[in-house]
């Protein structure tokens, strides 16, 4: 559950966290936060629509009673995300920096 929330708003974190450390220094702040929001989240979706795997199937094993329970990894579920999630990073990261300084004041 904590993985797919990490998903859906990874740019929403990524905004305000940013627009948070910079509140002070921006002359719009909201229409910082607002117009990073929008861009963030469109540059997300193409982001998975163009590198995101086709489909992605998870196999759930049952334990049998008395069994010790098989060592998982931690982030299963995004173990298939990782290149579009390195990919937004990288593209995020300099528009970012891009908008704080079209609104900079």
């Amino acid at each position: 559950m904590l993985q797919l929330l990490f998903l859906l708003t990874f740019p929403l974190i990524l905004a305000t966290g940013t627009s948070l450390l910079t509140w002070n220094a921006l002359s719009g702040p909201w229409k910082f936060l607002f117009l990073s929001i929008i861009t963030l989240y469109v540059l997300y979706v193409l982001c998975f629509y163009f590198l995101a795997p086709a489909s992605v199937g998870f196999a759930v094993r049952a334990v049998e009673p008395g069994q010790p329970k098989a060592d998982e990894p931690l982030f299963v579920y995004l173990e298939p995300y990782y290149k579009p999630l390195a990919a937004f990073l990288a593209l995020a990261v300099p528009l970012v920096f891009a908008l704080l300084r079209l609104f900079k004041r």
